[in-house]
This record gives structure tokens, sequence and C-alpha cells, in this order.
């Protein structure tokens, strides 16, 4: 009998351990911060997901390097830009002294891109220089054509 008792207390202890273990998939004690079941399913994923994780930073690396490159870029094209816009208001400002005729919307667009310029400068906190005393010669000519009505 009293093996009989033994082997079923076994079994009981046995059943008891079985239903904890399962049900500790299912149950997780809050007040305990221990869930042997929640490490290990994120150990497994830590491991399954390690080469996508070390892909993900090497594409974010690749991203600021990208980013780095593209604003050099931007600020190499509005380095451009306002050498050329310069360029083009010089231009202008050298036929007006040699008497070539403009129309008024000539005189707009210089006037559209001076202002561009001077955004520009202002984005690279730059100074103007001497494009203010060509652009004010410019204005002074324009007024002159439009007192005059003398565009083409």
């Amino acid at each position: 009998m009293m093996e009989l008792l033994e082997e079923v207390g076994e079994n009981i202890v046995a059943v008891v351990l079985f239903l904890l273990s399962v049900g500790s998939v299912f149950i997780e004690v809050s007040k305990i911060k221990l869930n042997p079941w929640t490490a290990l399913f994120k150990w497994i994923g830590n491991a399954l997901n390690k080469e996508l994780k070390d892909e993900l930073k090497e594409v974010k690396s690749e991203l600021s390097e990208t980013k780095s490159f593209v604003k050099e870029l931007e600020k190499l094209t509005d380095l451009n830009e306002i050498k050329r816009i310069r360029a083009e208001i010089f231009s202008f400002a050298d036929s007006c002294r040699l008497d070539v005729k403009h129309t008024k919307e000539n005189f707009l667009h210089i006037i559209d891109i001076h202002d561009d310029y001077e955004k520009l400068l202002e984005k690279h906190n730059m100074e103007n220089g001497r494009m203010t005393s060509e652009f004010n010669y410019i204005k002074d000519v324009y007024r002159v054509c439009m007192e005059r009505d003398s565009f083409i």
C-alpha cells in the first residue's frame, strides 16, 4: 500500500509540474517580473533577427552618409547658382551701361533672380559685396525706363 501511495504521489507531483509548465506558457505572473518563456522567446527572436538587425544598422549608416553627400551636393549647387546669378546680373548691368534697350520683362526677371540670390546668400550666411552697387544701378535704369516708358 505504501508503494502505491508513493507511486500516486509521484504521479501527482509529475502532473502538477506538467500543469505548471504548460500554464506558464499562457499565464505570466505580474507581481514577479520573471517569465522564462518571454526571455526564451526574446532570445530566439534576437538570434533569428541578428542578421536583419545587422543589415538595418548598415542601411542606417549608408543613409547617414547619403544625407551628408546630398547636403554637400546641395551646397555646391547653391554656390554654383549664386555664381550664375551674379554673372547674369553683372552682364545685364553691363548691357545697360552700353545703352542696350531691354523689355520690362527683362528687368523683372533680373529683379526676381536677385531675390533668389539674396535668399541663397542668407541660407549660406554669405554677404553680398559688389552685387549691391550693380543691382542699384539696374534699379536706377529701370526707374528711368518706367518714367520715360522707354522699354523695348
